[in-house]
């Protein structure tokens, strides 16, 4: 395990960050009573019928950030979580851009659906690279590290 986080610690902020969205989502619902704004009403049902993809998109950067915690070769899995979970955010994003093209009632904004298989794999490429990247670097500063140390202690014994 890498120093800094924990097994424990991941768990606990994730638990607390589910929790937190399953109550504010149960005020804002409750709220919907209260509140006879149909922009509202549409924000709110637009959360609720993207509950299971936010849910999931949580779980695999939570996945992900498991993996990152881990040493090499056991870190491996990280960038292709991380990938993922971008495409679904993108794929969450680009909904929500096409909820405010339908309350604003602009047809330029729905001319996104057209970009997002490029903008998705674009994303899923990037990220791959720069995740990927970022465990060679860790290994590269590593193996710098533990040479110098093994090249000072020749010094020192000579």
């Amino acid at each position: 395990m890498k120093k800094g986080k924990s097994l424990l610690w991941l768990m606990i902020t994730k638990g607390y960050w589910l929790f937190s969205f399953i109550v504010i989502m149960l005020v804002v619902n409750f709220l919907t009573i209260l509140i006879k704004n149909p922009i509202f009403n549409e924000i709110v049902s637009f959360t609720n019928q993207n509950i299971p993809l936010i849910i999931i998109m949580a779980v695999i950067f939570c996945l992900a950030e498991f993996f990152e915690l881990l040493n090499f070769p056991f870190n491996l899995p990280a960038p292709l979580f991380n990938a993922t979970g971008a495409v679904l955010m993108v794929s969450f994003i680009q909904k929500v851009f096409l909820l405010l093209g339908a309350i604003i009632n602009e047809p330029l904004i729905q001319t996104i659906d057209e970009y997002m298989a490029l903008v998705s794999t674009v994303v899923f490429v990037v990220v791959i690279i720069a995740g990927y990247a970022g465990i060679l670097i860790e290994l590269l500063k590593k193996n710098f590290m533990v040479g110098q140390s093994d090249r000072l202690l020749d010094k020192a014994c000579k």
